[in-house]
């Protein structure tokens, strides 16, 4: 079996052997995370609006801020 962090190993129950999850990057700063968490997530909106999900309803992709780990951004619904 794989040699995963306990609280993932928790998360997602034993892995088949060869299986390996990529894990995030460690960051030595707040500013270099969010500099990470920022392109990925620039990266994501390219993907959706390569495929054509620009129009329609109205929402948000949440990320968390690597300072206060709680979700910003909001849902609009209506």
């Amino acid at each position: 079996m794989s040699t995963v962090p306990p609280a993932l190993a928790a998360a997602v129950g034993p892995l088949p052997d060869g299986v390996v999850l990529p894990l995030p990057p460690a960051f030595e700063s707040v500013e270099e995370e969010r500099r990470y968490r920022k392109e990925q997530l620039a990266a994501g909106f390219r993907i959706f609006g390569r495929f054509g999900f620009s129009e329609g309803s109205p929402g948000t992709s949440p990320s968390a801020t690597p300072a206060t780990r709680t979700p910003s951004g909001s849902t609009r619904s209506g």
